[in-house]
């Protein structure tokens, strides 16, 4: 079944889900009516009852969804002429992969690398498009890795997964929100069950797109060098979560923070420091475990799949950082802990003196 099919059906489940709901909701109402016609009495109340919270339930959930507030878009907005490098390989990589440019770069504080696109209509009308760039990857991905990195999220936009992706999100948030209202009811049982179908196929959709995304990593960045970024994006966010346990953690309960130049430069001396302990990381197997419930297939898998991909011929072998393709990187890095760190009243001192 292809990936365009998997999408449809997983649309498909999502609506069926609030046909069940609402059929479920008419199948009650139709027997309490008869109840009350034949046999007045507790069990009709009952009935009666459970109609009513299931019906109550249905509708609490949707106006839940419905008022959620959208979350801005977040980060720190990188403009062209402020990283022109990195904006001329997102250009160059988009056209590789037949698709249009992201109309916005975002630095922000994770190890990650994201699109979106504001789409319409349920996604036949696309809308802006932002790329996140994580500013810990930034820091521990050589150029020609992080080229594998952009060409693998610009695959998204290629094959239209971004358009359908907000709507499974708030389809899910739907759904969920939808179960955790009907708890302990028979109904509310039944649709438990069909979430569960839901959010497994919804799954499965999103590992096969992270694998078609692959594709074109390998065809613009060479075989080698997508696997080795695969690779090391396990390794960095190992890092970064000890940096940030280790390090930042030990005074942060007690209302101490590095300064907001200190965030991201203390995690690069940390990258140096310790570059024999990351060594070792990257010497062992890449994580293997995986489970149908995960949206992404795991690194070990990713990296097999790549095997029987089509390699464009390319070697990348820019071993720059790849925070050099973003003039004034401490700067910029600097304004994203600012921006999104929540420091609070926290006193923020050099790292000596913290």
């Amino acid at each position: 079944m292809t990936t365009t099919l998997r999408a449809a059906l997983s649309v498909l489940l999502l609506v069926g889900f609030y046909v069940l709901a609402l059929g479920a909701v008419v199948g009650l109402g139709a027997a309490t009516v008869w109840a009350f016609s034949e046999h007045a009495g507790a069990g009709a109340a009952k009935l009666g009852f459970v109609t009513v919270v299931v019906a109550v339930g249905l509708v609490v959930a949707l106006v839940r969804v419905a008022r959620a507030e959208k979350q801005g878009p977040g980060g720190v907005v990188l403009a062209e002429a402020d990283a022109p490098e990195l904006w001329a390989t997102v250009r160059e990589l988009a056209q590789a992969a037949h698709t249009r440019a992201p109309d916005e770069i975002r630095l922000v504080a994770d190890v990650n690398a994201a699109v979106s696109e504001d789409t319409r209509l349920l996604g036949l009308v696309g809308g802006t498009r932002r790329l996140y760039l994580g500013v810990p990857l930034l820091q521990g991905l050589s150029a020609a890795q992080l080229r594998s990195v952009l060409a693998h999220e610009l695959g998204h936009y290629s094959r239209s997964h971004t358009r359908l992706g907000p709507l499974a999100y708030r389809g899910r948030e739907a759904i969920m929100a939808t179960v955790g209202q009907l708890q302990g009811n028979v109904v509310g049982w039944l649709l438990k069950q069909y979430a569960k179908l839901y959010v497994l196929v919804s799954a499965a959709v999103s590992r096969r797109q992270e694998l078609e995304a692959d594709e074109l990593s390998v065809r613009v960045a060479g075989r080698a060098t997508a696997q080795a970024a695969l690779r090391e994006v396990p390794v960095i966010d190992a890092a970064w979560g000890f940096y940030t346990s280790q390090y930042v953690g030990l005074g942060w309960e007690h209302g101490l923070a590095p300064t907001p130049a200190g965030v991201f430069g203390g995690f690069d001396e940390l990258l140096r420091g310790r570059a024999g302990d990351l060594a070792e990381l990257r010497s062992d197997d890449a994580p293997s475990e995986q489970s149908a419930w995960d949206t992404h297939p795991s690194i070990a898998r990713r990296v097999a799949a790549m095997d029987g991909m089509p390699d464009g011929g390319v070697a990348t072998t820019d071993e720059r950082p790849a925070a050099a393709l973003v003039p004034g990187f401490a700067t910029w890095s600097e304004r994203v802990a600012v921006e999104e760190v929540a420091f609070g009243t926290r006193a923020q001192l050099p790292w000596d003196a913290l």
